[in-house]
């Protein structure tokens, strides 16, 4: 990273893995600046895999689903806004709009969003009570209570 770059404010839009490996490996490299991490979840970045396996399963303590616990952000000083998404980007500005209001100006920007499930086509009947989406930690909880 060259020189004046460290001190540039950076913008991880996205809370997942991908997005706080950015931040991580920023500061790993000597990035000084300041690094904020959108996450449109009300969680800290969380693993997913063990939704579906270990933690629906009740194997798996919720605790345990986080990536690095929430001091790990303070001592990186990572500015976390977690529960709220991003709204939009205006680049000639440089600065997003976060859906609970909120604009922060940046220096660089990146987007780690990841994707969306597809949905099937409609069902009716039996087959449409049957299918659950299981994307986060709430979905798993959900499918866990419905199963007992």
């Amino acid at each position: 990273m060259h020189e004046p770059a460290m001190h540039l404010h950076m913008v991880v839009i996205g809370g997942g893995q991908a997005g706080l490996s950015i931040c991580e490996s920023l500061r790993k490299e000597g990035h000084q600046g300041r690094i904020t991490l959108v996450c449109g979840e009300p969680h800290l970045p969380y693993q997913r895999p063990p939704l579906s396996k270990a933690y629906l399963g009740g194997d798996f303590h919720r605790e345990r689903l986080f990536l690095k616990p929430a001091a790990f952000y303070e001592e990186q000083e990572i500015k976390l806004h977690v529960g709220t998404c991003c709204e939009s980007i205006d680049s000639e500005s440089q600065t997003v709009l976060l859906q609970d209001g909120t604009t922060i100006g940046y220096d660089r920007l990146a987007l780690a969003t990841g994707c969306r499930p597809r949905r099937l086509p409609s069902t009716s009947g039996h087959a449409a009570q049957a299918a659950s989406l299981l994307r986060g930690i709430e979905d798993s909880d959900a499918i866990a209570g419905r199963l007992g």
